[in-house]
C-alpha cells in the first residue's frame, strides 16, 4: 500500500521503474544519502487522482518549501519513507511528477550556514602574559660568519623589532649595548625566550650569557644556552626567567675562545616579555559537545538533537573552543557552520556523524562501525575485489592557520606536515588539514599579551582556537603537554594536537599504507611531543585497523522489504569460504527486478 502525507494512495505510475540509491556522505562519512527518485526510461514518479490534488495544493500554497511524506507499506511495516522534493517536479493536467529526498537532505543544505553561538564555560589558563613581548631577529646582513677575537662579544642582533618596550636599544657586533632597561619604577621580571640556529667551529664552546648590570656592578649573570662547536648547523633553545631592578639594565653577550668562527642562520631569534610571571587567567568559551548542540539545535530548531560518546567521555569531552576575542579579554560569541566545525573535528580525530530518527550521531569512524546495524547476504550472484580507498600516496597533516606575527611563533609546534606513504604507485593525495581552528600555544599566548585590538595580531582576526582542557569543578583548565624542544616547554599546551598526534588517529583507517615517512612541514621541525619527534616517521599500522587493504563488490537479489531492512555492515561468504564483513559505501535496488548492486569496503578481522 502506498501513503502521501497519512493518506492511503494508488500506486503512482512508473513506480515498478524505481531504482533506489544510498550513498554514504564523503565528507562525514556516516550520513546516507538517499537519491529513490529517478525511473528508468520514464522520469519521474507520476502521481494522479487524489494524490495529484494534494501535491499541487501544497505546492500552490508552500511552493519549494512545501512538505510530503511519501511512504510504502508491505506487511503493516513501512519499507520505504522519503520526502517528495518540490524543487524537482513538474506538472502535465494528469500526472504530478516528482522526485524524493531524505531527511538528511535538509541539515545538508544547511550545512554551510555560520551560526553565532553564545560561549558557556570559563576555561583558565595556567599563566597569563601582561605586557607587550619585544622581539629581535637577526638581519639579512649579520648572517654571514663572524669571527671572535677576544673572549666576549654582544650577540648581532639587528634592527629587527617587534613589539614596545621601554629604553630598549639593539646590540650591534661592533658595539655591546643594553638589549633592555629598566626605566620603570618597579623591579621587572622578563622572560627571555629564543631560538639560535647556527654554525660554530673552533676550539671549546660558545656560551650566551644574559647579565643584569646596575651602577657598573653586575647584580646578575648566567649562561642562558651553550653552543657546542660542531661544524655543523645546529638549534639551540633559550627560555629563561631574571630579574632586572630599578635603573638595572640587561645585556646578552656571545662567550667563547678567542680565534672562533660563528654563523648564525636569520631564523634566530630573541623575544623578552616583561612581568609575564602573573596569575593564571580566565577566558570564555565552549565545550566541543556544548559547541555541537547548539549548532544543531539552531539548525534544525531543535528538531534534532545530539548524541555522542565521543563527545560525552571520550577526547571531544577534553576539547573547548573560544575565539581570538575571547583570548583578548572579551566574551563574544563563536562564529561557526556545521560544515566547517564538522570538517576541523574530523580531521583532528578521525570523525563520522550520521542521523536517524531525529538523533545525529558524532563518534570515531572505528565506533561508529562497531554500532553500525547488520544483515547476512547468503547468496549472491557476482563478488569482485577492487583497491581500498584509503590507499593514499601522501598525507597532508596539521592546521592551515598556525602562524604568529611575532618571532616565537616560529617555534610552534601545532603547525603542518607532510608524509609520504609506502604507495608508490599512486598518485593520491589526502589532506587532513584542519582549516578553521588553530591549536597554536604562540597565537594564543600574543592575543593574550595584546588584549586591546589596536596591537592584536592581525594573522588571527576572528579565527577559532581548540584548547585541550580538563574540568575543575565548574572552570575548564588548560592542559600542559608534555613537549620539548620548544621555547618556554613548561607552559606548553595542545601536545596531543600536534600533526603528528592527528596523523597517529588516523592510523586505523590508513594502516595498508604502511610507513607514512616525514617529507616536508612548517614551525619547529625538532619538536618532541610526549617523546615522539614531529618530524619522524609514523607507522601507520601500530594500531588496531579497522579497514582491510581491499573493497568488494557485490550483486544478488532481495525482496524489497530484505533490501529497506538492509544493514550498513553486510556479512557474506567469500569465494574462499571465509565470514567477511564491509561497510556498505553505495549500494542501488532496482524496484523491477529485485537485484541489489552494492559497494563496499571490507573490515579486518577485528570488526567482523
Amino acid at each position: 500500500m502506498f501513503y502521501l502525507n497519512g493518506t492511503q494512495i494508488d500506486e503512482p505510475i512508473g513506480w515498478t521503474g524505481v531504482y533506489w540509491t544510498r550513498v554514504r556522505h564523503t565528507g562525514y562519512f556516516g550520513i546516507w544519502r538517499h537519491r529513490t527518485a529517478k525511473v528508468l526510461g520514464v522520469g519521474e514518479v507520476g502521481f494522479t487522482g487524489e494524490a495529484r490534488s494534494i501535491l499541487l495544493s501544497l505546492w500552490k500554497k508552500h511552493r519549494i518549501n512545501a512538505s510530503a511524506i511519501f511512504e510504502v507499506e508491505e506487511g503493516g511495516e513501512i519499507i520505504y519513507q522519503g520526502e517528495v522534493d518540490f524543487a524537482i517536479h513538474s506538472d502535465d493536467g494528469r500526472y504530478f511528477k516528482v522526485s524524493f529526498r531524505d531527511e538528511d537532505t535538509e541539515l545538508e543544505s544547511l550545512s554551510g550556514l555560520t551560526v553565532s553561538i553564545e560561549p558557556k564555560i570559563e576555561i583558565r589558563f595556567p599563566e597569563q602574559t601582561i605586557s607587550d613581548g619585544i622581539a629581535y631577529s637577526i638581519a639579512d646582513g649579520l648572517s654571514s660568519p663572524f669571527y671572535v677575537s677576544g673572549t666576549q662579544h654582544s650577540i648581532p642582533l639587528a634592527s629587527s623589532k617587534n613589539g614596545e618596550g621601554n629604553g630598549l636599544s639593539v646590540s650591534t657586533q661592533s658595539v655591546v649595548e643594553p638589549i633592555y632597561r629598566n626605566s620603570t619604577d618597579r623591579k621587572a621580571v622578563l622572560t627571555l625566550q629564543g631560538k639560535v640556529i647556527g654554525m660554530w667551529s673552533g676550539s671549546g664552546n660558545v656560551n650566551f650569557v644574559a647579565e643584569v648590570t646596575q651602577d657598573g656592578a653586575v647584580k646578575d649573570s648566567r649562561t642562558l644556552t651553550i653552543l657546542s662547536a660542531s661544524g655543523s648547523q645546529q638549534d639551540f633553545y633559550i627560555s629563561d626567567r631574571i630579574e632586572v631592578p630599578q635603573g638595572a639594565y640587561l645585556r646578552v653577550t656571545v662567550v667563547g675562545s678567542a680565534g672562533m668562527t660563528a654563523s648564525y642562520s636569520t631564523e634566530s631569534f630573541l623575544t623578552i616579555y616583561e612581568n609575564s610571571n602573573a596569575e593564571s587567567s580566565l577566558i570564555w568559551g565552549l565545550t566541543w559537545k556544548q559547541a555541537f548542540e547548539a549548532l544543531v539545535e539552531k539548525l534544525t530548531n531543535g528538531t534534532v538533537t545530539v548524541s555522542s560518546d565521543f563527545l560525552t567521555k571520550g577526547n571531544g569531552a577534553s576539547r573547548v573552543l573560544t575565539s581570538e576575542r575571547n583570548l583578548r579579554g572579551y566574551r563574544s560569541p563563536l562564529l561557526v557552520s556545521f560544515k566547517s566545525l564538522f570538517d576541523d573535528f574530523n580531521a583532528i580525530e578521525n570523525l563520522a556523524c550520521w542521523k536517524r530518527d531525529g538523533k545525529l550521531y558524532l563518534e570515531t569512524k572505528a565506533d561508529m562501525v562497531k554500532k553500525l546495524p547488520r544483515s547476512r547476504v547468503y547468496d549472491y550472484e557476482k563478488l569482485e575485489h577492487a583497491p581500498s580507498p584509503f590507499f593514499h600516496s601522501t598525507c597532508e597533516v596539521g592546521y592551515a592557520n598556525w602562524q604568529s606575527e611575532t618571532a616565537a611563533g616560529r617555534d610552534e609546534f601545532c603547525t603542518s606536515r607532510s608524509y609520504i606513504t609506502n604507495q608508490q604507485k599512486i598518485k593520491s593525495p589526502l589532506s587532513v588539514v584542519v582549516n578553521s581552528l588553530s591549536a597554536a600555544g604562540k597565537a594564543m599566548e600574543v592575543l593574550r599579551r595584546n588584549p586591546s585590538s589596536d596591537k592584536a595580531d592581525t594573522n588571527q582576526d576572528e579565527r577559532l582556537f581548540v584548547i585541550e582542557a580538563q574540568r575543575t569543578g565548574n572552570v575548564y583548565v588548560a592542559k600542559i603537554g608534555d613537549v620539548s624542544g620548544v621555547l618556554n616547554a613548561e607552559s606548553v599546551i595542545n601536545a596531543s594536537l600536534s600533526p603528528r598526534q592527528i596523523l597517529k588517529r588516523w592510523a586505523n583507517v590508513l594502516g595498508i599504507n604502511g610507513k607514512a615517512s616525514f617529507a616536508a612541514g612548517t614551525g619547529n621541525y625538532s619538536a618532541s611531543t610526549f617523546g615522539e619527534v614531529e618530524s619522524s616517521d609514523v607507522d601507520l599500522e601500530s594500531v588496531p585497523q579497522v579497514f582491510s587493504d581491499r573493497s568488494v563488490m557485490i550483486e544478488t537479489e532481495m525482496t524489497m522489504r530484505q533490501y529497506s531492512q538492509m544493514g550498513e555492515v553486510i556479512e557474506y561468504t567469500d569465494h574462499d569460504g571465509e565470514t567477511r564483513a564491509a561497510l556498505v559505501n553505495e549500494d542501488t535496488y532496482r524496484f523491477s527486478s529485485g537485484k541489489v548492486s552494492i559497494q563496499a569496503i571490507q573490515l579486518t578481522d577485528e570488526y567482523i
